[in-house]
This record gives C-alpha cells, structure tokens and sequence, in this order.
C-alpha cells in the first residue's frame, strides 16, 4: 500500500513595517545630502577641469563672479606653466582691469624685461591700430609707453613714489614718450601734497640730469619733434605722435599752472601768460587729433 507524505506547507510570513514620521524625514534628509554631495563633488571636479582645460575661461569666470584673487591666480598658474608671452599679457590686462598694482608693477616689468618684447609689442601695436580703426578709436599708446605708464603708476600708488620718478627717469632715456608727464600728472593729483610740495617734486622732475642735460633742456631741444615727424605718416601713426607731443605739453601745463599758483602777485600775471599759451598748444593739438578721427 502506496502511502503519501504529506508535505509539511511552506508559511510565507511578511513582515509589515510602518515608518514613523520621524523615519521619513531622516531618510528625505540622507537622500538630499547624498545628492547634495554629489552636486558639490560634481561642480568641484566640473571647475577643476574647467581650470586646467580653459584656464582663460575660468580665470574670465572668476573675474565676471568678483572672485578678484581667484581669477589672478589662476592666470597666473597659467603664466608660470607656460611662460608664454601671451599669458604674461593676458595676466597684466587682468591685474589692470582689477587694479592690483602691486601685480602690475611685478608683471609689467617681467614683459618689459622679455628677451622678445619689441617683437611681441610690434604684434600688440599693430593689432590694436586694426581694432582701433574698426571701432572709430584712436590707438594713443605704444605697448611700450602704456606698460610705462603702469608701472609708473602703479609704483606711485604704492607709496614707492621716489622708485616712480626714477623709472620714470630712466624711460626718459629710452624716450618712451609718456614718462614725460605721467610723474608729474600724478604729482599734480597727490591730495597728500601741499601745492609748493607739488611745484618743488614737478621741478626736481624735470630738473633731473640725463647724459648732462636736464628733462627740462631735452624737452627745449626737442620742441616740436613730435609734429615734426608727422607728414607722410599714416593715420595711426599721426595719432600717435599728436598723443605724444600733448603728453609733453599737459606735463609742462601741470608745473606751470602750479608755479602760477605759488607766486607772489607780482610775477602772476606772467606766469599766467605762460601756462594759457601751453594750454592754447595743447588745444591746437587736440584739434589736429580729432580732425583725424573724422
């Protein structure tokens, strides 16, 4: 006799959870800093990337965000991987437009100090004449004098400013056109100075022997040689030699007006003569310059 055995029945028991409130928000809230994280790790390697990969972007990003100090350093950690000419101007343009002068001092010079800067500044000259003449605006600086003038200012700024008459001195000597009156524009302007400070630091300037001559007397012997050297120029280059003979101008119309200031009412009269008929100079010169724009 077959006999069956009986399978014992197989009970599936589930057990039911209930989540508590308090379960629900602990979970919503380990869900959201999982994501969270996530997000953050995602951005920081996104940036990283961005960095290394388009640093000129990412330096621009920074700048546009008011991140100051980030922009710079990734320009410059640019600058220091490449030590390429077009980084070094990229990261000088970058510390102008935010205003870090002790920067602008540190990377003006570097470019001043490139083995192929004359090369690499014809290249800016000229692509700046293009754009100029594309946008109506008159190119009024070499690369050179602008770099100068940076410098010049920058060290100023700093309160480095015997430093920036003597650079300003020794640009003269390379006659780099805007170290003729940027020292002493910036003098004119020092609210820290007394207005006789101002006349006798103006004089000390321009009393300032180079090769036996004072800044004074080459300006004398040279009177004009801007202008001079304008016919048969082409249109760029006649502004910029109209620029350069009105720099030398507003400088001796800034120390004139100053003396003019100082002196007793008899010598007054004269002296206001003086500084109106350099006024009348640079008015005449600005007049050139614009008719050229026209």
């Amino acid at each position: 006799m077959k006999t069956e055995i009986e399978k014992p029945q197989q009970t599936e028991q589930v057990q039911s959870v209930t989540l508590t409130k308090s379960d629900n928000n602990k979970l919503i809230a380990f869900t959201f800093f999982k994501s969270l994280i996530a997000i953050v790790c995602f951005l920081f390697y996104s940036l990283v990337m961005m960095i290394v990969v388009y640093p000129t972007f990412a330096s621009g990003y920074f700048e546009t965000l008011g991140l100051n100090k980030a922009s710079i350093t990734v320009a410059e950690r640019e600058y220091k991987r490449t030590n390429g000419m077009s980084e070094l101007y990229n990261l000088i343009s970058l510390c102008v437009s935010l205003e870090d002068n002790a920067k602008i001092e540190t990377y003006a010079s570097a470019m001043l100090s490139e083995k192929n800067f004359k090369d690499f500044a014809t290249i800016v000259d000229k692509s700046a004449v293009q754009k100029s003449a594309l946008n109506a605006v008159a190119y009024v600086y070499s690369y050179e004098d602008y770099l100068t003038n940076k410098i010049i200012t920058s060290k100023y700024v700093q309160n480095k400013k015997s430093g920036a008459i003597a650079f300003a001195v020794n640009a003269v000597l390379k006659e780099v056109s805007s170290a003729l009156y940027v020292p002493v524009k910036l003098i004119m302007f020092d609210n820290s100075l007394t207005s006789i400070e101002k006349e006798t630091k103006m004089k000390e300037f321009y009393e300032t022997k180079i090769n036996g001559k004072s800044i004074f007397q080459l300006i004398a012997t040279n009177s004009g040689i801007f202008e001079e050297n304008i016919e048969g120029q082409k249109v760029a280059t006649k502004l910029y030699l109209y620029n350069c003979e009105m720099n030398v101008q507003e400088g001796l119309y800034y120390y004139s007006y100053t003396k003019w200031q100082n002196a007793s009412d008899t010598d007054k009269p004269a002296l206001k003569t003086g500084y109106q008929k350099i006024q009348t100079n640079i008015n005449e010169l600005q007049a050139k310059y614009d008719a050229l724009l026209r």
